[in-house]
């Protein structure tokens, strides 16, 4: 019997240093903030959080349905490209299967429409 509670304890033991090692590699990603707010395809927005990868490549970003080029990372600053079908939605960040979402949409603006004199 005493065998069996030390392979107990053990177990315990392991399975709580497992837990912690998984918590501390895997941070949950927050968007506190992106800038500018409004922005042409092609033009760079800078999101700030917390929880990013500081490589590039490990960050998945998504402008509403259409995924993102990210240029540069850090664990708090993510400088992506507005990728064409950008739509007025939240921007999302994926890192390891957590998801994080901006609370307010980012707007796509088009100069040549916005700035069209309509003709009557």
């Amino acid at each position: 019997m005493f065998n069996s509670l030390v392979c107990f304890k053990n177990f315990k033991f392991n399975l709580l240093f497992l837990v912690v090692a998984f918590n501390s590699f895997s941070q949950v990603p927050t968007i506190t903030s992106f800038s500018p707010t409004s922005a042409e395809v092609g033009d760079t927005v800078t999101i700030t959080g917390t929880g990013f990868d500081a490589t590039p490549a490990n960050n998945v970003v998504y402008f509403g349905a259409v995924k993102a080029s990210v240029i540069t990372a850090t664990t708090t600053t993510l400088t992506v490209t507005v990728p064409f079908g950008s739509t007025y939605e939240p921007i999302t960040v994926t890192i390891d299967g957590y998801i994080a979402s901006s609370k307010t949409a980012f707007r796509v603006v088009n100069s040549v429409i916005s700035n069209e004199v309509v003709k009557t």
